[in-house]
């Protein structure tokens, strides 16, 4: 079974415009973390967390929430993802 989870701002709440961007980041890694706690519940194999590419600081953040885990994180397949996604293996 494999998982999506989508963290780009507008996939996760309407009014985002006048979040600033420490609040639109907390928004995501909260997202992120209770899809990951969801997951393992379901005993998901694998979540792909699509972060974007942008300047690389939801995907920092995402990686430092991902040490929390016992999981396998790597970059997520470029042919389908481009270089904005992490795939979290499970065990």
């Amino acid at each position: 079974k494999v998982w999506e989870v989508d963290l780009h701002i507008e996939q996760l709440v309407d009014k985002y415009r006048n979040l600033s961007n420490y609040e639109i980041v907390q928004i995501q890694i909260r997202h992120c973390e209770f899809t990951i706690e969801k997951a393992m519940k379901n005993n998901v194999m694998k979540l792909i967390v699509i972060h974007g590419k942008g300047e690389g600081v939801l995907k920092e953040e995402v990686r430092q929430l991902l040490k929390k885990y016992s999981v396998e994180v790597k970059d997520a397949d470029y042919r389908i993802y481009g270089f904005g996604a992490t795939e979290v293996q499970f065990y």
